[in-house]
């Protein structure tokens, strides 16, 4: 309670993983509830800032290809050097994968992509993987309706069957439903 709670919170590539205000955390390698810093090599817990432009406060963690924290000014890539490498506490670097802003609401998984509100809650993004950058890379999906979320999104959720919907419940007590 001293030093607070996570803001966020993924199991990711045998770690779990937390995010609080501009720092995250990896347990230790296959021990969810380790954070041990005796604990010494590739298995050992990764404690880092994230580092990136001004101080940023972390939103959600997805775990996508890549481990993805969204933040109040962007989206950070978090990866090891190698594409199928684990990251470690020596193997591991944060690029900007998009600059929207994330807002505080959970993002959700649609198989290998992410979707989620920009920090204005009324933008809705989407995260995929693009072989030209060699990272995940943002694509506004309300940009030709930008007033369709006329109250600001609290809430993510995606319906697979019969067909995939994602669905966004505003603060207004309405919802909206892209397919």
């Amino acid at each position: 309670a001293y030093a607070g709670y996570p803001s966020s919170v993924a199991i990711y590539d045998g770690r779990l993983w937390w995010a609080m205000g501009d720092n995250f955390a990896g347990s230790v390698s296959d021990s969810f509830d380790s954070f041990d810093l005796t604990v010494s090599g590739d298995s050992a817990p990764v404690i880092r800032s994230i580092g990136y432009g001004g101080v940023e406060t972390s939103r959600w963690i997805l775990p996508l290809q890549r481990l993805i924290v969204g933040t109040s000014g962007s989206e950070i890539s978090v990866r090891s050097s190698a594409f199928d490498s684990p990251i470690t506490p020596t193997d591991m670097t944060a690029r900007n994968a998009s600059t929207y802003g994330s807002a505080p609401v959970r993002p959700a998984i649609i198989d290998r992509t992410g979707i989620f509100a920009a920090k204005d809650q009324r933008t809705v993004c989407e995260l995929a993987y693009s072989v030209d950058a060699q990272d995940y890379v943002s694509k506004e999906l309300t940009e030709l309706h930008p007033t369709l979320f006329d109250s600001p999104i609290v809430d993510i959720a995606v319906q697979r069957h019969p067909d995939t919907r994602v669905y966004f419940a505003l603060l207004d007590g309405s919802a909206r439903c892209l397919v």
